[in-house]
């Protein structure tokens, strides 16, 4: 894979459409804070 590749792939992960979709599954699932005690409300 070369760096034009590993780019693309961090982009599509972290894109803003990603971000909210994976914050609203967590919402929904109720989840607790990760390692970093952050919770999904500080977040936004």
């Amino acid at each position: 894979m070369n760096r034009q590749n590993d780019i693309s792939l961090i982009d599509r992960v972290v894109s803003k459409n990603n971000m909210e979709r994976a914050i609203q599954k967590v919402l929904k699932n109720k989840g607790a804070p990760g390692v970093d005690e952050m919770t999904v409300y500080e977040l936004e």
